[in-house]
């Protein structure tokens, strides 16, 4: 940039320099020098020719003898000025749009490793333990309203399990042991900040899980009701998945093109977690002191 803008500059001065020395020129009249041979001597042999400068009348250009000096330069310093001119804009643009071009494959390769590194694999491990959650349900009395968390704190069911049921309610627990660590780790960097609520709730409950399993908590499914697994969660890393791949399109088709923001995630309202009713009572008691 300052290379350019000193050429401007150079380009300028050579402009008003130029006009300036054809200006005087032509006013004041250059004063040519003739020569004129001296008188010689007779004398049989040559002798030295004396130069004689006299001064004559000014130099006049013809109108009709070519460009005056003063248009010569002044169009010259114009075309060197103009050729700085559209090097310039022609430097400007290309400058901008490697920039563009450049900060769109940053923000593609950003949503390619956040699809790769996160949400492809919980997508992935969640579907994973919802097909072993239903199967482990598949032979419970009430199968459409069974919750693991609360069955496991309830007296008798988890020692009436049949040892395929136990496996499979094993194999639930340890994937939520990976799926609680991964959103610990990587969450929230890689998606928007609207599933954090989502990603508490979750992590809570396979962390109640795990030491229900265990026989840590007393027995007592009323207690620990609420911190079932939010259903919703599957739903709104979906449509999470779904913005990122439409951002990742949009910059793929156009790369040169300033993109505006990526739009925040909408989630709908069936999507939405419920008040929990423990929060919703605090709430409720600090609003009535107050």
């Amino acid at each position: 940039m300052s290379a350019v803008r000193t050429g401007l500059a150079l380009a300028f001065l050579l402009t008003t320099c130029g006009a300036a020395a054809a200006l005087a020129a032509n006013e004041k009249g250059a004063t040519p020098a003739v020569l004129r041979p001296a008188e010689v001597a007779p004398s049989p042999r040559a002798v030295p020719v004396e130069a004689v400068l006299t001064l004559r009348e000014p130099v006049r250009v013809q109108s009709g003898g070519g460009l005056n000096p003063l248009w010569t330069a002044a169009l010259s310093g114009m075309a060197a000025l103009l050729g700085a001119v559209v090097g310039y804009i022609g430097t400007t643009r290309n400058g901008r749009a490697t920039i563009i071009q450049k900060t769109n494959e940053l923000e593609i390769e950003s949503i390619e490793k956040r699809l790769s590194d996160f949400v492809g694999p919980f997508l992935h491990l969640s579907g994973e333990n919802k097909i072993l959650a239903q199967e482990l349900k598949r032979n419970q009395p009430d199968a459409a309203n069974f919750r693991t968390l609360t069955a496991l704190l309830t007296n008798g069911w988890l020692a009436g399990l049949a040892p395929a049921d136990k496996t499979l309610l094993d194999a639930v627990v340890d994937n939520g042991k990976v799926l609680r660590k991964l959103m610990s780790e990587k969450g929230s960097s890689a998606v928007s900040i609207q599933l954090m609520p989502y990603f508490s709730k979750a992590s809570a409950h396979f962390r109640f899980l795990e030491l229900a399993a265990a026989g840590s908590l007393e027995m007592d499914p009323a207690r620990y009701s609420e911190y079932v697994y939010p259903r919703q969660l599957d739903g709104v890393m979906l449509a999470e998945q779904k913005r990122l791949l439409d951002r990742r399109e949009a910059l793929r088709s156009n790369p040169s093109k300033a993109h505006p923001p990526m739009p925040d995630l909408v989630i709908s309202g069936d999507l939405k977690l419920l008040a929990e009713p423990a929060a919703a009572n605090s709430a409720a008691a600090s609003g009535s002191l107050t």
